[in-house]
């Protein structure tokens, strides 16, 4: 998985890449690990021209076969934005595994079609 970590107007120590590094990038290689996959993380000020101390934290992943999800997370500290991006980010990319496993054609959503005639 190619990871990419940015940051908006702040810069990004050291401390906060090992930090997306154990929290967010091993879950996600739990259960889904390809070379061609691609995760984005851009970190930055919420609000820089009214003096803020939110940090954004706002998360791209692009899977090969599926569409690209994107997650974002504003709160005052850096690691609480990671966090909350990476839980949301990781409920997604299940869902999305399961949507991509399931077989062609009918689904649930038509429960009627398959209803016996009399």
């Amino acid at each position: 998985m190619n990871v990419v970590i940015s940051g908006k107007q702040m810069k990004v120590t050291d401390s906060l890449k090992a930090y997306v590094d154990e929290h967010l990038v091993q879950a996600l290689t739990r259960f889904y690990d390809s070379e061609a996959a691609e995760l984005r993380v851009e970190l930055g000020n919420a609000l820089p021209h009214k003096g803020g101390a939110h940090i954004e934290c706002h998360l791209t992943f692009r899977m090969p076969g599926s569409r690209t999800l994107q997650i974002e997370a504003v709160t005052q500290d850096p690691y609480a934005s990671i966090d909350g991006a990476s839980e949301r980010l990781v409920r997604c990319v299940k869902k999305e595994l399961e949507r991509m496993r399931e077989p062609g054609g009918r689904r649930l959503e038509h429960p009627l079609a398959n209803a016996p005639r009399d």
